[in-house]
């Protein structure tokens, strides 16, 4: 399954490679260090050699994986809360108890 998923987004990539300037924008998730931000790219400017880092999964699957991060989380909240500056302990907050 796994090297379905891999076919699957070689493809992907490179229809958006060849596409990109007719295409024009598109809503992308980045992940990063301080949590998801969506961003409109431009794919005009599509330009690079290999693939991104892609992650896909079923909704189910990834609401059980966020259940259990956020359990597990909770779990070392306190003794975490004691050791984080204001921000970090706001984004761990948003992490730990917000929906």
């Amino acid at each position: 399954m796994q090297f379905g998923e891999a076919e699957f987004w070689s493809h992907w990539f490179h229809r958006y490679q060849k596409y990109g300037k007719e295409l024009g924008e598109k809503m992308a998730n980045i992940v990063g260090v301080k949590g998801v931000k969506s961003e409109m790219i431009k794919l005009s400017i599509f330009d690079t050699d290999f693939p991104p880092g892609i992650s896909v999964y079923s909704a189910k699957e990834a609401e059980y994986k966020e259940l259990v991060l956020r359990r597990d989380l909770m779990e070392l909240y306190p003794e975490l809360a004691q050791t984080l500056d204001p921000d970090g302990n706001e984004k761990l907050q948003q992490v730990c108890i917000l929906p």
